[in-house]
C-alpha cells in the first residue's frame, strides 16, 4: 500500500528541487539512509557561475504543519545541529491547499532563542519563482554576516 504521507513528502522535495533548478541553483539530493535533519543541499550561482554559498533544506509537506500564524516545523532533536551548521539550515513547507512553498531560516532563529521547539514560518514567507531571488540574497547576507568560525571555508 502506498503511503500518502510519503507521496506528498516527496511531492514537495520535487517542488523545491525544481523551483532552485529553474532559477539556475545546483540542487543536491541527500540520500534517505543519511537524511538526518535536512533533506537537500542547494549551492547558489550567479551568472551561472557557482558562488560558493550552500545551504541545507529540511522539506515538509502537507497540512500537519499549518499553524495559527502560519505553518511550523518541529524541531525536535536536531536543535543543536541546525544552530551549529556550517550551512544554514532553512525548513520549507509545502502546503498541497494553496500549492505554495513557504521558507524560514532554521538556524537563525535557533541561535536567536534559548529554548525552541518549532521553526515558525510565516504566511507571508512564500517561496516562488518570483521571491527566490530575494531568498538567495537573504541568505546570503545571513551567511555573510555569521562569524567567520561558522561559516564554509
Amino acid at each position: 500500500m502506498v503511503d500518502a504521507r510519503r507521496v506528498l513528502e516527496d511531492r514537495a522535495v520535487i517542488r523545491v528541487t525544481s523551483l532552485f533548478q529553474e532559477s539556475g541553483h545546483v540542487v543536491q539530493k541527500i540520500d534517505g539512509h543519511n537524511d538526518f535533519g535536512e533533506d537537500l543541499y542547494v549551492s547558489f550561482t550567479e551568472s551561472c557561475r557557482p558562488t560558493g554559498y550552500t545551504i541545507a533544506v529540511q522539506v515538509k509537506g502537507g497540512l500537519s504543519y499549518r499553524s495559527a500564524r502560519g505553518y511550523r516545523v518541529r524541531v525536535r532533536q536536531h536543535a543543536e545541529s541546525w544552530r551549529k551548521a556550517n550551512a544554514p539550515v532553512v525548513c520549507v513547507v509545502y502546503d498541497p491547499t494553496t500549492d505554495l512553498l513557504y521558507w524560514a531560516n532554521a538556524s537563525e532563529q535557533l541561535r536567536s532563542a534559548v529554548s525552541l521547539r518549532s521553526i515558525e514560518i510565516p504566511r507571508s514567507a512564500v517561496l516562488d519563482l518570483a521571491s527566490v531571488e530575494a531568498f538567495v540574497r537573504d541568505l546570503r547576507e545571513y551567511i555573510d554576516d555569521r562569524p567567520a568560525g561558522a561559516r564554509l571555508g
